[in-house]
């Protein structure tokens, strides 16, 4: 017998899964003050799991389901997240040229 230590928010249908495959989880109900750090940290994971995939479409479905948790947690809507872009935009700009900033050499 072994065991695999997760203690990381997964979709709906993982315990049940688990389970179907002859394994036994261990899992709770995240309570309020553990939902939106679990959250947070799926978003990054899955980002991770975005870049070491080279950009797979089922790593960006995930990436996608979780940010959506994250603003129903923090109250936003999509179109107040949306306006915060375009405002963003407007003062720093888009990804259109595709600059890489090298490095910054300062007069200290």
């Amino acid at each position: 017998m072994s065991e695999i230590v997760h203690n990381k928010l997964v979709r709906d249908n993982i315990p049940a899964i688990i389970t179907a495959n002859g394994d036994t989880p261990i899992w709770h109900t995240a309570d309020e003050k553990e939902r939106l750090q679990a959250a947070l940290e799926k978003i990054v994971e899955e980002a991770k799991e975005v870049l070491e995939s080279g950009g797979s479409i089922y790593e960006f479905a995930d990436l996608e389901e979780t940010r959506l948790k994250v603003y129903e947690l923090l109250g936003y809507t999509e179109e107040m997240v949306e306006a915060a872009r375009i405002e963003k935009a407007k003062e720093r700009g888009g990804f259109l040229l595709n600059i890489i900033l090298e490095k910054v050499i300062t007069d200290d």
